[in-house]
């Protein structure tokens, strides 16, 4: 059922971002929120994912379930940002598609698309590079981290192919 409402959920983002021949604009606190907010359930994902790869003391392993509850305070003080700039990045102009595809809903789409795009790279080798990052991140504030996410984002957005575009740019 989890994964029918995913599949509906990410067609009508799909029909949502076609539509728009401009990514939508967000502020910088707009896209930081939206990372806040999916960063402890991608942190959890992440770890749950390479745990049989890496060592029980590794940085990840070791120090990454603390990370994510610190994470957590910032995704619970950004939600409602990041929820209202969802909404109006896919905001399709269809009441019904738009009323079905909540904020909240976003947030999991987004979630479930970034750990989807990280899935295939978690091999040994991808957790090494996970462990090898997360090492030299983790000391960082949650608002650093997300600003710093924000930064590669938009750097990445600005070579982007059409088709391979974020679904916002940040204005």
């Amino acid at each position: 059922m989890k994964g029918r409402a995913i599949g509906a959920g990410l067609a009508a983002l799909s029909m949502a971002s076609q539509a728009a021949a401009q990514p939508v604009c967000v502020t910088a606190a707009e896209s930081d929120a939206i990372f806040a907010t999916t960063l402890p359930g991608i942190m959890d994902n992440l770890r749950e994912r390479c745990a049989p790869r890496l060592p029980a003391d590794s940085v990840l392993m070791a120090r990454g379930g603390a990370a994510a509850e610190r994470y957590r305070a910032a995704a619970d003080a950004g939600r409602a940002l990041a929820i209202a700039a969802l909404e109006r990045v896919f905001a399709t102009g269809e009441p019904a598609v738009d009323d079905a595809l909540s904020g909240e809903a976003m947030l999991a789409l987004f979630e479930a698309g970034f750990e989807a795009e990280m899935a295939p790279n978690l091999d040994a080798r991808g957790c090494a590079r996970a462990e090898a990052i997360f090492g030299a991140i983790e000391p960082l504030p949650a608002a650093n981290l997300t600003r710093l996410i924000s930064v590669f984002m938009a750097i990445g957005a600005e070579d982007a192919d059409p088709g391979e575009a974020p679904p916002f740019r940040i204005c």
